[in-house]
């Protein structure tokens, strides 16, 4: 996990979030916050928390190609998020974008 960490969400981040993808199915979004949160709830080193412990045990919140702007916007600040994982349908939840508060944003200035 450490590796994972270093990896992904070092100083030089590009994005802010990844991902988590299993078995091809969107399992959620990690950021640097979930991990955090992991060390502090298990009272352990990141090394010894096993990764489906960091998870969250929640089904995570997913967009659809086909949802509006307005409605991803209003599930975001109903929830709380920053960003949802654009899956191509519940069924199978193959990834096919991120979709960020910010992104939202631009849009909604674009002439």
């Amino acid at each position: 996990m450490r590796e994972v960490l270093a990896r992904y969400f070092d100083s030089a981040q590009r994005f802010r979030a990844h991902p988590v993808v299993g078995n091809g199915a969107v399992l959620g979004t990690a950021d640097r916050a979930l991990f955090e949160d992991a060390c502090a709830s298990h009272g352990t080193p990141l090394d010894e928390i096993p990764p489906a412990h960091i998870m969250p045990p929640y089904p995570a919140a997913f967009a659809l190609p086909q949802e509006t702007c307005r409605l991803v916007a209003t599930r975001l600040a109903i929830q709380q998020a920053e960003r949802f994982a654009v899956v191509d349908s519940l069924d199978t939840r193959r990834l096919v974008g991120i979709v960020t508060r910010s992104d939202l944003i631009e849009q909604a200035r674009a002439p």
